[in-house]
């Protein structure tokens, strides 16, 4: 039964930190808090845990998770949060020879201010930003847990729509799951070098 955590409410227990942190490492090696290296990704899911503008939901029995994913109610602005509140710049520094650098700097020069008053972008939109299982639980329904707590959350808040952002292979396994669960394509960017596709979901019900 997946569970997610109030970060008003919940603390996130030394044991259930340490797991999901070794989970995400094991699941997703090439992501960039995994490159950063574990004490970053403590600290990613302690901020993720405490933050008001993410929520973390997990699967298993009490410190036994199986899977997690994490959802950001602003994903625009998450990565300048993070770097306020964590000490991820000290580890980029510190993992520099393992980071896309040139990838990285191309984001930076292609990325221009939204004019003041011009209309959001569908980043404003809630943006489920990571998912993953351990690799014994795949295939049991975890993933469709996760997905139906979060579209619970979404729903009572009066969202609309929320985001992914996968990989751009139309066969992988992720484009795969996520259009199972009614995603649509809504357009693709990239990013550190690596392209990705944008899909969403739209939460309003059917009409009666």
């Amino acid at each position: 039964m997946a569970r997610m955590i109030d970060p008003a409410t919940d603390r996130l227990s030394t044991a259930s930190l340490e797991r999901v942190a070794a989970l995400h490492a094991d699941a997703l090696p090439s992501s960039l808090v995994t490159i950063l290296g574990m004490p970053f990704v403590r600290e990613f899911y302690r901020f993720v845990a405490r933050s008001p503008l993410e929520r973390l939901v997990l699967c298993g029995e009490g410190d036994a998770i199986t899977g997690a994913c994490v959802l950001s109610l602003a994903p625009a602005t998450l990565e300048r949060r993070l770097a306020g509140a964590t000490r991820m710049l000290l580890w980029m520094v510190a993992r520099l020879p393992q980071l896309p650098l040139r990838a990285l700097a191309r984001d930076a020069l292609r990325r221009t201010p939204r004019p003041p008053g011009s209309a959001p972008t569908g980043r404003n939109a809630p943006e489920l930003i990571l998912i993953f299982t351990d690799a014994h639980a795949r295939g049991q329904g975890q993933g469709a847990e996760l997905i139906a707590a979060v579209e619970a959350f979404l729903r009572a808040r009066g969202d609309r729509r929320y985001l992914i952002r996968t990989f751009d292979q139309e066969d992988h396994a992720a484009v795969r799951f996520y259009r199972r669960h009614g995603f649509v394509d809504a357009g693709r960017l990239t990013a550190r070098g690596s392209a990705f596709r944008l899909m969403d979901k739209d939460l309003t019900p059917p009409p009666a």
